[in-house]
């Protein structure tokens, strides 16, 4: 357990934690900035078809 907290801190040391961090941070914000609002389109269409059914089936 000591030796791996050492090995992490030497890898800090040598930037190789940082930039793995930084390239984790950059997927996550740019998976963030085009996967939610893909989602929310998703999610208000399948919503808006739902209550369409619903209504659709009330008229009749």
């Amino acid at each position: 357990m000591i030796q791996l907290i050492y090995y992490l801190l030497q890898a800090e040391n040598e930037h190789i934690i940082g930039d793995f961090a930084e390239k984790l941070g950059y997927f996550i914000g740019t998976f963030i900035v085009y996967a939610l609002p893909i989602a929310l389109v998703i999610f208000l269409t399948l919503f808006l078809i739902k209550t369409f059914q619903k209504n659709k089936k009330t008229y009749e």
